[in-house]
Parts: structure tokens; sequence; C-alpha cells
């Protein structure tokens, strides 16, 4: 089965991160969502992310920021989808690229304030881009809450 796509060129990807950051934009969770570098030529959406909104109260920082960076190709979108907490200075999220192939076409990144990083396989997901943000916008509450330490 082909791959899912949206589209190639930089017109592709314009479109695909206005609908992302329009997306991030309706929500409670995420404020000052935007485009970097810029609005015409976008290489990821960044967010801030209202914590207790998205997490839940108990989860132990209070600033966060959401990067979502997507690669359209015609063999397999690549995709970053990364947790960023500033402050504790840990990331994770999940990495469809051509690295770390032995894990497959996606893997989980956590990445550790000691300088350490885990991988661990991860649903491939062949889906429509904005599928994809949504899938795994709506995993990322409970894995970082699986994983608090």
């Amino acid at each position: 089965m082909p791959p899912a796509t949206y589209g190639t060129g930089p017109d592709a990807h314009r479109r695909l991160y206005r609908r992302i950051h329009d997306r991030l934009g309706t929500q409670d969770a995420f404020t000052d969502v935007r485009y970097v570098p810029s609005r015409t030529r976008p290489r990821r959406v960044t967010a801030d992310v209202t914590v207790t909104t998205y997490v839940g109260p108990r989860y132990p920082t209070t600033g966060a920021r959401l990067e979502i960076e997507v690669s359209l190709r015609h063999d397999r979108n690549h995709y970053w989808i990364q947790w960023v907490e500033p402050v504790r200075d840990r990331s994770c999220g999940w990495h469809q690229d051509s690295t770390h192939e032995e894990l497959g076409a996606c893997h989980f990144q956590y990445d550790r304030p000691d300088g350490t990083t885990e991988r661990e396989p991860a649903s491939f997901l062949d889906a429509h881009p904005l599928a994809v943000v949504e899938t795994r916008l709506h995993e990322l509450p409970g894995r970082l809450r699986e994983r608090v330490d």
C-alpha cells in the first residue's frame, strides 16, 4: 500500500503546517502557537502547553512546549512530535524517520537530563499527516503520566 501523503513540496508543507497550527490554536491546552522560523517558511509548529490542562494537575512541571515537524515524502512521511520541558531539561516524543531502523519505522524517544536517551519501538502510522498528529496528541498525556520521575 502506498504511503498516505499530503502532496510534497513547499506549498504542501505550508498547507499542512497551517492546519496543524489551526488545530493547536483551537485547544485550551496550547498557547502561543507559532511557526518556526516564520509563517511563510515554516519548518515546524511549536506551542506552549498549559500542563495542568493537557496532562493533569499532578504532573511535576508547569512549563512545557510541543514541537511538531513533518517532512512529506514520496516513500514514507517523516515526522517528529516532541514534548519539551526546558526547566527539567528533558523531552520525549515520536520520531518516524530513517534513524534507528532497528526499532522499526517509528520510535518513541525519551531524552533525560543526564544526557542519556532511551528509545523504544512505536506503532507506525501510515495515515494522513493530520490523523497522525491527532493520534499522537491523544496518546501523549498518557505516555507522560507513565514516565513521571
